[in-house]
Order: structure tokens, then sequence, then C-alpha cells
């Protein structure tokens, strides 16, 4: 464990909020959040870093007129698809509840703790598609998150760890056509 002293332990703590009600409107200038009841001897703190968006596909189906006439095609999917976000680490339920309220308010857009998506749904969501003779297009099932990085700081006495966390935060299941 790495030795954090004590006094930027407390300045840590003196310069930002110490409960989880208190939520700051995005883009605040607080980067640091506590989990409740931390204090100049023991606590727990995380400092936002960065977030990058991705998009994934989750599923594709292919579709190809192999017919002599133009013929509507319509996407059709198998599985329910469920994403939860990951930590990266072994947090308690208060400190995860902190993590993602703070996480809410420094990442621009939505996430979500998880999403989740039947087959039925992602067919009912996609499209209809007209294809000639010899086109082809695919349907495919889109999986947004968003990759973030934080600042973990826990400390009791004078004994403390200092490490970067990688989450992946789920934002949103979709359906979208390419051709």
């Amino acid at each position: 464990m790495k030795r954090v002293p004590l006094a930027i332990a407390a300045l840590a703590c003196s310069l930002i909020p110490l409960t989880v009600t208190s939520t700051a409107p995005a883009g605040a200038a607080t980067n640091t959040r506590c989990v409740r009841g931390s204090s100049t001897s023991s606590g727990l703190c995380f400092t936002y870093l960065s977030s990058v968006k991705h998009l994934a596909v989750a599923e594709a189906v292919p579709l190809q007129n192999h017919s002599s006439k133009t013929a509507t095609f319509n996407c059709s999917f198998t599985r329910t698809i469920t994403k939860s976000v990951t930590w990266g680490a072994s947090l308690s339920t208060e400190a995860k509840a902190t993590l993602f309220g703070f996480l809410e308010t420094k990442v621009s857009g939505t996430i979500s703790r998880s999403v989740s998506q039947t087959a039925a749904q992602a067919t009912a969501a996609g499209l209809s598609v007209r294809l000639k003779p010899g086109q082809s297009a695919v349907c495919e099932r889109t999986y947004g998150y968003v990759v973030t990085r934080v600042r973990k700081n826990e400390w009791h006495g004078t004994t403390g760890s200092d490490k970067v966390l990688t989450s992946k935060v789920p934002s949103y299941l979709g359906v979208r056509l390419v051709d």
C-alpha cells in the first residue's frame, strides 16, 4: 500500500462535499467526490479523469436478395442482450452508488447501470428494407457504452492507496441498417 500524507488527505476532504446527496451539475468545477463518512482519519474519494464514448456491434443479420425481383426484408434478431456496468475493482455498494452518481454528473449523455433489449424489442425497432435483385444489407444491433477513468484514493490513518479504475458503463442498445 502506498502512504498518503495526512495533510493531503485532509485538504482533499475539506475542499469537497462529503455526502453523496450533494450533486453538482454536469461540467461543474469539482472533479472529486467522496463516499459519505469520509474524514481526515479514513475515507474513500474518486477523482474523475476522462471518458470516451464507444459503439460496438452486438449482433448482425445479413440480408441479401437472391431472387430476380425486388423484395422487402425485415430485420429479425434472435437473442436478448443485457449489458451492465463493470468496475474493474471490488467496491462496496455505497462506493458503487457514489461512483455511478458522480459519473452521471461528469459524462455527457445518458449512462445506465444496466441496459437490456429482447430479440422481439430489437426486431420491432428494426427496419424493413426493399432490396433489388442482387442487393444486400446488414441489420446491426448496436451497443453504446462509455469507458471512464477515475482515480480511487482510499486512506486509513497514515496508510493509503491510490489506484486508477477503468469502467465500462452502458449507454444504450439500438438498431441500424448498413447497406
